[in-house]
């Protein structure tokens, strides 16, 4: 299996690229969701993918992936967990895998999102990050147990 590498002024310049939805709709994602959508540059010559996850146990670990031409992750953002780049600093915390020439994605750095943890408020900054249009996302979580008026839940 070839792996396929990209230099770093490719790589800058597919991030910046203006992205778009090939599929435009509202999207409403649900708890543990997992989904992914196609995406176009705006002059139509290059494809991309949006990768979203959310935890099936730990609903606050979120996961979202812009890929180009389906196999080269070009950022990658994750809400929980530790990471140890190739250099061997530790990164604990959200963050973000920006691809780097000989390395791909293997590198990490914090993540520069605020509240990491709201899926719609990361979802809209990461698009921002990698300049893909805004789509209408909603988030429907469930509630199993109602909250009263003091934050506590009721049994």
């Amino acid at each position: 299996m070839t792996t396929l590498m990209l230099t770093q002024m490719e790589a800058n310049e597919l991030i910046s690229m203006k992205k778009k939805f090939e599929n435009k709709k509202q999207t409403v994602l649900n708890e543990s969701f997992e989904e992914c959508f196609n995406l176009i540059s705006e002059n139509k010559q290059e494809h991309f993918v949006l990768d979203m996850k959310q935890g099936k146990i730990d609903l606050k670990k979120i996961k979202y992936q812009n890929r180009f031409d389906e196999v080269i992750p070009l950022v990658r953002f994750e809400s929980k967990g530790i990471h140890e780049n190739p250099d061997g600093t530790i990164i604990k915390g959200p963050h973000i895998h920006i691809y780097k020439e000989g390395y791909g994605d293997k590198f990490a750095v914090p993540s520069p999102f605020n509240n990491p943890e709201d899926v719609l408020e990361s979802i809209k900054q990461f698009c921002k990050y990698c300049n893909i249009e805004e789509t209408n996302f909603t988030y429907q979580s469930i509630n199993i147990f109602p909250k009263n008026k003091d934050n506590k839940n009721e049994n």
